[in-house]
Order: structure tokens, then sequence, then C-alpha cells
């Protein structure tokens, strides 16, 4: 997923939040998060797993240090369920 903020921000994270209703969510276990200023040249600010989100699907924060950045790539790497799609909720960002 990429995302166009529109302008240029200082962030020093981001949130995750998975969906709460339906029978096949596939949530996020395992992600990439990057930044970047132009599209083009991507820099990764975290990556890792939201530990335990199938038992207990609540927002998922994730900080890292502060950035300027006007484009953000989520990367969901592996997901709770067999398929291959996912669900999201929501995606926000910590701005400083």
């Amino acid at each position: 997923v990429v995302i166009d903020m529109g302008s240029i921000l200082k962030i020093t994270g981001f949130a995750y939040v998975p969906q709460q209703v339906g029978s096949n969510l596939n949530l996020i276990s395992k992600y990439e998060f990057y930044t970047s200023l132009d599209n083009i040249k991507w820099s990764i600010q975290s990556q890792g797993e939201f530990s335990n989100i199938k038992n207990n699907p609540i927002e998922q924060v994730k900080t890292f240090a502060e950035t300027k950045a006007r484009y953000l790539r989520f990367v969901a790497k592996s997901t709770e369920g067999k398929g291959q799609t996912f669900s999201i909720s929501e995606i926000n960002v910590i701005e400083k």
C-alpha cells in the first residue's frame, strides 16, 4: 500500500488498525514500513511483527527516529490467515 500524504511531514511512527469485523480478516502479522520524499527513493523505517495480533486485534503502534516524508509504503510480509489477501481498517502516522 502506498500513500501520498500530499505534503512533507515530520513523522516518528505509524499505527496499524486491523479490521475488526468479518470472518476472513487475514490480519497482518509481519510488515515493513518505508518512507519517501519523491516516491522513487525509499528508506525502511520499521520492520517486524505484530505479536499476538490474532488474539488481540487492536491498534498496533510502531515508532522510529524522526524523519521527513511525503509518501508511505506499508508492506504486508505475512498474515495470520491462509489467503493472499489482508485487511486494514486504518493506517495513521505519528507526527512530530
